[in-house]
């Protein structure tokens, strides 16, 4: 029985030192993997630091806030753009202002011929233009204010040529006072 007990007692310190073995090598492996993960998790938090932060919902709304703002403002500024760019399209109305501005400045005789309006496709926008020629009569200070005041009016016309005719003196033409045909075109804005 002793030798009986001997092999058992064989047997389980030999079990004990390969149980011991076997859990020493899958301690070792075991560790050895969590270093591995633990170096992958570190370059993974490196690589999301790096990564531009999540938007979240409260970040979005925000944004289309600002974005409707930006819309609404955009949108104002073109109606105000388009209101500005629509003249009376009476013809009368418009020469009317063109003598008050001629009696504003000292301008005296002021005449014009017209064909009357047209349609004009401007960069693809609809206008309805106006070709005017403009003559007056006066002083050359008042002629050129008057030229200053006419353009300044309407900020919807182009000035296509402007030329100032000074009687040479001693002729017999020095009787008359010198004078300025402008060419306009002014255009009004016809979209919607």
């Amino acid at each position: 029985m002793r030798n009986i007990k001997a092999s058992m007692m064989t047997l389980g310190i030999g079990g004990a030192v390969i149980l011991g073995a076997s859990l020493s090598i899958l301690y070792i492996r075991e560790g050895q993997d969590q270093h591995l993960l633990r170096q992958e998790l570190s370059s993974v938090s490196i690589r999301l630091e790096k990564l531009p932060k999540t938007v979240t919902t409260d970040d979005l709304v925000a944004q289309q806030r600002d974005l409707e703002t930006g819309m609404t403002r955009a949108k104002s500024d073109i109606e105000a753009a388009k209101s500005r760019l629509m003249i009376s399209t009476d013809s009368i109305e418009t020469t009317n202002l063109i003598v008050d501005l001629g009696n504003k400045t000292g301008v005296s005789k002021v005449s014009f011929e017209s064909p009357g309006w047209s349609e004009e496709q401007l960069k693809g926008y609809p206008f309805s233009s106006l070709l005017l020629t403009v003559t007056a009569e006066g002083d050359i200070p008042n002629l050129v204010n008057f030229i200053s005041a006419v353009t300044s009016q309407f900020p919807t016309g182009r000035v296509q040529s402007s030329q100032i005719t000074v009687p040479k003196p001693n002729s017999r033409e020095s009787v008359k006072p010198p004078r300025v045909i402008m060419v306009l075109s002014l255009y009004n804005y016809e979209g919607k």
